[in-house]
Parts: structure tokens; sequence; C-alpha cells
């Protein structure tokens, strides 16, 4: 396995991650000073806010992929430390999805994707 191998999966890795994360806020940030206007048309909200926010972000994340992906903004580590990174991502995306199972467990997916709102 060679380590462009890993840093192409890497990358895809974390660009799913914005995809799906990244446009949450945003969607947010666009409903709630509306709620009153929203909760009259909740279907606008979600097909015209989230789809809207999704392809946002969707565009700006693989419009300019090439320039965030560009630079790494880790600095170089000795060969014995070069196993830490990783390690310290995939513990930050499992305590993501930990997470996320707890909010949907206390709270249900109406609740988690904001449909009483």
């Amino acid at each position: 396995m060679s380590l462009a191998w890993v840093q192409a999966m890497a990358d895809g890795v974390a660009l799913f991650i914005l995809l799906v994360q990244l446009p949450i806020p945003l969607f947010w940030l666009f409903v709630h000073p509306a709620v009153d206007f929203w909760r009259r048309h909740p279907r606008a909200c979600y097909y015209g806010v989230g789809f809207g926010s999704w392809g946002l972000v969707a565009a700006t994340l693989l419009g300019g992929r090439e320039w965030w992906l560009a630079e790494r903004f880790t600095p170089p580590l000795p060969a014995t430390a070069a196993w830490l990174l990783p390690v310290i991502g995939l513990a930050l995306l499992t305590i993501d999805l930990w997470l996320i199972a707890q909010v949907k467990r206390g709270l249900g997916w109406r609740v988690l994707v904001g449909l009483p709102e």
C-alpha cells in the first residue's frame, strides 16, 4: 500500500465528512432568524434551504478542492511519530460517530434533523 493511496483515501474521507456535516450550521443560520416563516413553509425550508445549503457547500468544496487539499497543515513528523496523526484522526471520527448515535438515541431522528422545529 503506497503512501499516495493512503493520502487519497484520507482526502476522500475528509471530503465526505465535510460534505455531510459542514452544511448543518449553515442550514441553521438560514433557518433560525426567520423560524416563524419557515414553520409556515416547512417543505420550502427543507427543500430550498436544506438542499441549497448542501449544494452551496458541495460546490465550494468540490470546486476548490485542489486548493484546500493542496497544502498539508501539519509539521513534518519524525518517522517514529508518523502513526500519531492517523490514530488521532480515527479517534476523533469514532467520537463523532458515537456522539451522533447518542443524540439519535436521546432525541430521535425527527429532532436530530430538526423536524419539530
